[in-house]
């Protein structure tokens, strides 16, 4: 533990890297009372999981259902924490402690207060899709131009978020942040922490409906980030999962959209994505942009990019540097060549729309290759009172780009019951994990494209690792 008579909050040297602030003035954002404090330790950050709290970081422990944050502050005082937020007596320690009522209230009150501390800029991006993608790849962009800070994961709720602000270095220009939800008010929420300056919504569709409701809801929920950014903030908006809703949400001023169909849009900014397996590309304003990777997820969260960094001022040169630096994140339009078949990992989670899109990718390799497209496709949760027809109503529209749908729990099967009904000729309901591998691997174990999606529990990326490892020829594709 470092000591020091500042006071200031401000960039006094820290153990582990740059000052964040010190526990002064965090006492006095999150209103605690510290006890064993001498003098006035300056801090690196915030951390949650003791086993890898980093020297001069402050351990928050948070009460959650497998387990009690208060057992293990001994343990990160022994790794180096600096002092530790609690809300109940904990045996004795060697480093400050903040007592407070609630520590995952204090959480977000603490990001709220150095958020403001800071002083940098900040983008903020939420949707029903592309959330993560989209973040990253602005990140790689960004950091052309700017000092540039974001989560490493899909840091996007009441903890990660609050986290990747506390973390953030002092010296940051540009603070990228994931807002997720699954209830309503959590965005809203969410923003008032980020305070964005760039707000972008990828996408709106029925994703968390257990919790949000209806389509109507979960729009509501994903433009509230809209209304809480402050006034001047710029606002983008991919209008394409809009339509055909049959209403039009009011949006606030300042609201810059795009549109992956031109021609059948007025948005802002139209681009083209150009198909290409060997050279994906997006075309915006006569611009050519080459894609780091194939897919329309791809095509449109580089939509998003170009349109933000354009408004940031970086060029052509700058937007396209960054694009190349991207590399697709696990279970996330990741393809993997195994030479008598390609395998599109897009498992880590599914909604029907990212379904729907993860589809137009599939089929668009399977034409480029004139192979056969094959979707092994997992259950998809959280759909509310509707989902049975959201389901079979998502098999009937994939169905007539696939040559065979193999589906695998309660609720892909009635996503196979919508695709039967269009006459699709192989639909295959397996029983497990295990059969659907063996039936792909029997039936279409060469000149196929097999495409992967399923919900984060239904760990599909399970089926990706067994098509994938049984090929010695297994690279992912450039």
């Amino acid at each position: 533990m470092v000591e020091t008579q500042t006071g200031s909050g401000g960039p006094a040297a820290a153990p582990g890297g740059i000052a964040h602030f010190d526990l002064r003035s965090l006492r006095a954002a999150i209103d605690a009372k510290l006890i064993g404090l001498r003098g006035n330790s300056v801090c690196s950050g915030v951390s949650i999981d003791s086993r890898t709290v980093r020297r001069g970081q402050v351990f928050w422990a948070l009460e959650g259902t497998r387990t009690d944050g208060h057992r293990f502050v001994g343990d990160a005082a022994a790794q180096g924490a600096c002092a530790a937020v609690v809300n109940k007596a904990v045996a004795k320690v060697p480093v400050p402690l903040l007592v407070v009522d609630d520590t995952r209230l204090a959480l977000m009150e603490a990001a709220r207060w150095y958020r403001r501390v800071l002083g940098t800029s900040a983008v903020a991006i939420t949707g029903s899709v592309g959330k993560t993608t989209t973040r990253e790849m602005l990140r790689c962009v960004l950091e052309s131009s700017y000092r540039v800070h974001a989560a490493e994961r899909s840091f996007n709720n009441d903890l990660g978020l609050p986290l990747t602000v506390l973390n953030c270095p002092r010296d940051c220009e540009m603070l990228v942040l994931e807002v997720g939800t699954s209830s309503p008010g959590e965005v809203a929420d969410l923003a008032v922490v980020a305070d964005p300056d760039v707000a972008v919504v990828t996408a709106v569709g029925p994703a968390h409906l257990a919790g949000l409701g209806t389509i109507e809801g979960v729009l509501r929920e994903k433009l509230s980030l809209f209304w809480r950014c402050r006034r001047w903030a710029l606002r983008v908006l991919n209008v394409d999962s809009l339509a055909g809703m049959g209403f039009s949400p009011v949006l606030p001023r300042n609201v810059l959209t795009y549109s992956l169909r031109p021609g059948q849009s007025a948005a802002d900014v139209c681009g083209r994505w150009v198909p290409d397996p060997r050279s994906p590309r997006l075309i915006v304003d006569r611009a050519v942009f080459r894609l780091p990777a194939f897919g329309e997820p791809m095509a449109y969260a580089a939509l998003a990019t170009v349109a933000v960094a354009r408004e940031l001022g970086l060029s052509h040169r700058e937007i396209q540097d960054g694009l190349d630096r991207f590399a697709p994140l696990e279970g996330r339009s990741r393809l993997w060549d195994c030479g008598e078949r390609l395998v599109l990992d897009d498992a880590y989670n599914a909604n029907p729309l990212s379904v729907r899109s993860c589809v137009a990718t599939l089929a668009a390799l399977a034409r480029s290759r004139n192979w056969r497209p094959v979707l092994v496709l997992g259950d998809l949760l959280e759909l509310g009172r509707d989902e049975g027809r959201l389901l079979r109503e998502l098999g009937e529209s994939i169905a007539p780009f696939l040559a065979c749908l193999v589906v695998c729990g309660p609720r892909a099967a009635l996503v196979a019951e919508g695709a039967a009904r269009t006459g699709l000729p192989c639909v295959y309901v397996a029983t497990s994990v295990d059969e659907a591998v063996r039936f792909v691997r029997e039936q279409y174990g060469a000149e196929s494209v097999i495409g992967v999606k399923g919900a984060r529990a239904a760990r599909m990326e399970r089926v990706v690792r067994r098509l994938v490892e049984r090929s010695e020829q297994s690279r992912e594709a450039a």
